[in-house]
């Protein structure tokens, strides 16, 4: 369920929210994270309602084996998910549940999608995470208008 734009952060914000009248009108969710030692992840679940797309996508680096990318393309749904990547609020501005769960590409490096792209592994993905907020949301406002989200938000933890 999608819910109005707000100008505060509240928990509201933690879900899909109503749509602009533009085609291409996105709202979207990352995560990212690392272990410091060279594992590294980017995810980010995305959807244009007014298409009715939802993009699932997950970057992985993997000291010593390479990059693994995996992406969905679904219809709508109320849930923050799509292909591999699934995410669920626990708790609003507090905690996530994070779940990768599909198949991916594995390349021996990122930039092997670009110059070598049909030379891959097809590999499984499952992993679960869990995101803890550090401190409270910082927000700021875009400055733009038209065609793009007018506000938006991040949260270290």
């Amino acid at each position: 369920m999608a819910v109005g734009v707000s100008t505060e952060i509240t928990a509201a914000c933690e879900r899909w929210q109503e749509p602009g009248g533009e085609e291409q009108w996105s709202d979207s969710f990352y995560f990212g994270g690392g272990d410091g030692q060279g594992l590294a992840f980017y995810s980010r679940v995305g959807r244009r309602p007014n298409e009715e797309i939802t993009e699932g996508a997950l970057g992985l680096w993997l000291p010593g084996r390479g990059f693994l990318l995996s992406f969905a393309r679904t219809g709508l749904g109320d849930e923050i998910e799509s292909g591999p990547v699934h995410y669920e609020c626990a708790l609003p501005l507090v905690l996530w549940e994070i779940r990768f769960d599909g198949h991916g590409r594995l390349y021996k490096r990122a930039e092997h999608i670009a110059t070598t792209r049909d030379d891959y592994e097809t590999v499984e993905i499952r992993a679960a995470l869990r995101f803890t907020a550090w401190h409270d949301p910082l927000s700021f406002k875009s400055g733009l208008t038209g065609g793009v989200a007018s506000s938006h938000y991040e949260q270290p933890g």
